[in-house]
Parts: C-alpha cells; structure tokens; sequence
C-alpha cells in the first residue's frame, strides 16, 4: 500500500466522494446487502480478553517496549508539528477561528493566522529597509520538550529574526496570553534556556501600530 501510495497509484478521495461512499456503504449494510467487516457489527471484547490484553500493554510498558514509547526522529517530530500546525490553521472551531486568516498578497505564500501576525511581519520588514535586521522566517523551527510526556510537548515560535550582527532570536506575536502558551514559553525557557524568544505582546503591538502604521503599506487595522 505504501509503495503503491508513493508510486501515485492510490490517490486521496475528496471529501465529496469519501461522503458519497461512506453513505453508500451504511445503506448496503443496512440493507443486509454486505455484512460489517470481519462480522463484527454489534460484537464486543469478553472481559477476559480486555483484563489480558491490558496486561500485555502494561507489560509492554515496563519493557520499554511499547510502539509509544519509541523514540521518533527529530525529522518525524517535525513533520508530526506541520501537520498539526496546519489543522490547528483550518480547524472551524480553534482559537484562531475568528481572525483573518491566510495569505497576503505582499507578504509571500505564507499562511498567517492573525491580522497582528500579519501586521508585524510587514513591521519587520520595515526594519529590514532601515537595516535594523537581515531578515525574517516564519514558523520554521519547532523545540521538544523530551522528557515530558503529556500535554505540551512542543512549540513552534512565530517569527525567527537574523540580526545584522549576526545574532538569532526569536518572536511570539501575543495579544492574549492563554494558558497552553504561558506553558509553551515556561517550558522553552527551562527546556531551551539559549534560545531567546520575545512575546510581542498587546501593549508592545499597539505601541507599533500608533507609531508605524499610518507609514506601513497595506497595514491592516
């Protein structure tokens, strides 16, 4: 199946056509027509089987054994944080859910979340004109926190700047400071207590939109 995803020769079905055939397929069920795969329609595990199968996860654990418990590459990592961070960016009911979200004609095939992240990306670039910095990414290094196993497990910073001296640091554009991104910010200093991120904060924001945005083209208010 692998080979032949790679190969293209199974391709993913539209969200249409996956509906179409999921509702085709309860109707033949429901008509008797195809019974439920394997025969397992309204069956369930005895309690014996579900008491011994706990027990092999347990043991697995204590073994170190358990397919949790493999250590991912840090490439894996990475690609397993794009494809949350592209959910997160789509996902109806998010945080983000009530901001203008998506691209910018004049900042590029880059997906902001934000107004504000939108805003203080062309504030940077304002600072790259006066040759305050060298450049700017967006979102393109992700930090682990390896030895925590529940919860936020990573974080991945808004802005990384190069500085013309050299320096790299990085910047959290924050108008509210929820629970899960004060845990972000505490566990990166603990865990990656060299890397230097600054939280652009509301009072910080407004302080450059009073001053800059009347000269900042196509600032969005």
């Amino acid at each position: 199946m692998k080979k032949n995803w790679l190969e293209g020769k199974i391709v993913k079905a539209s969200p249409e056509v996956a509906k179409k055939r999921g509702e085709a397929y309860a109707e033949r069920l429901a008509s008797g027509e195809q019974q439920h795969a394997r025969g397992m329609l309204g069956k369930k595990h005895s309690a014996e089987f579900c008491a011994d199968q706990s027990r092999r996860e347990r043991q697995r654990v204590q073994d170190g054994t358990h397919h949790f418990q493999k250590k991912k590459t840090q490439k894996q990592l990475t690609a397993a944080s794009r494809r949350l961070i592209e959910r997160v960016k789509f996902a109806p009911n998010s945080i983000y859910s009530h901001a203008k979200r998506g691209y910018r004609d004049d900042l590029g095939r880059i997906f902001f979340r934000s107004r504000w992240e939108a805003n203080y990306a062309r504030y940077l670039n304002l600072l790259i004109v006066q040759g305050h910095i060298l450049r700017w990414e967006f979102e393109v290094d992700t930090f682990w926190f390896e030895k925590i196993r529940r919860g936020v497990r990573s974080y991945t910073p808004d802005f990384k700047v190069y500085g013309i001296d050299g320096s790299v640091w990085y910047e959290e554009v924050k108008g509210w400071m929820d629970k899960k991104s004060a845990t972000k910010l505490k566990r990166m200093a603990k865990y990656h207590p060299s890397v230097t991120v600054r939280v652009v904060d509301e009072k910080a924001y407004k302080e450059i939109a009073k001053k800059l945005s009347s000269v900042i083209p196509l600032w969005e208010k």
